[in-house]
């Protein structure tokens, strides 16, 4: 994730020395959700936002961002056993985009359509007795429309719209800090194997030199089973899948933009 990261600011260089370039930092508070048959993890996750986007003089857009938010959850499951298990979890949840797209104008309407590469990766460690660490990092293709429209000529109200169909991922599950009896585990997603979808909007009230702004939206993940991956614990064969799982969000930013 640290090398996915220094990537993309690295990439943002060449961006930064252009004209028509906007940069946006978004701290944020979010509501984060997520959903298995026979588990629930929920809880408030807060970080910050970073953004780069750049408009051509013939309207072509190219954007970089990249989020990262720390926090923790509340697990409400149970043991294999079938006894319940409530405990927290400590969290890190890493995204970043990287789109391209064309700006059109609609009557008083900015529209662009975009689509690029995203990176998800959430980092869950189950703090308790039987808990383990998980690591999930996901590739997704999103398509999404930015419609823009000028309220006045210092305020501004920003739709987006997006959805995500999964390129490839992978659950590296450290089943070894269960038992020494038990072997991490690596478990593959396939193509279209989940999917995403992001709403949100942004106010904006240009002050000269920044502008500033309020931002919620709403984020939606759904992953179906993974593929089986086969280990063996206590000289038995066993076969472990990822659960068929729903991922909800609802966040709030605060963004200022430069």
């Amino acid at each position: 994730m640290k090398k996915l990261m220094l990537l993309m600011i690295l990439l943002a260089f060449p961006v930064s020395a252009l004209a028509g370039t906007t940069y946006t930092v978004s701290p944020k508070a979010v509501y984060y959700s997520y959903h298995e048959q026979v588990m629930d993890e929920t809880g408030y996750l807060v970080g910050v936002n970073l953004d780069v986007a750049h408009v051509t003089p013939e309207k072509y857009f190219l954007g970089l961002e990249a989020e990262i938010l720390k926090g923790q959850l509340r697990y409400d499951g149970g043991y294999s056993n079938g006894d319940s298990l409530r405990c927290d979890t400590n969290d890190i949840l890493f995204q970043g985009t990287a789109a391209a797209g064309k700006e059109f104008a609609v009557a008083s309407w900015r529209l662009t359509p975009y689509t690029g590469i995203k990176y998800r990766y959430w980092q869950n460690d189950i703090v308790a007795t039987g808990g383990y660490l998980r690591r999930i990092s996901q590739f997704y293709l999103p398509v999404g429309l930015n419609a823009q429209y000028d309220l006045t000529p210092d305020w501004k109200l920003t739709f987006k719209v997006e959805g995500s169909l999964l390129l490839f991922g992978e659950v590296r599950s450290d089943l070894s800090d269960v038992s020494s009896a038990y072997s991490d585990i690596k478990n593959n997603q396939k193509f279209s194997n989940a999917i995403g979808a992001r709403v949100s909007t942004k106010l904006e009230k240009n002050l000269g030199t920044y502008s500033l702004g309020i931002a919620p939206y709403f984020e939606w993940y759904e992953a179906e089973t993974s593929e089986k991956t086969e280990t063996t614990v206590n000289n038995r064969r066993m076969w472990f899948i990822e659960p068929h799982n729903t991922t909800w969000m609802v966040g709030l930013a605060c963004t200022v933009s430069f």
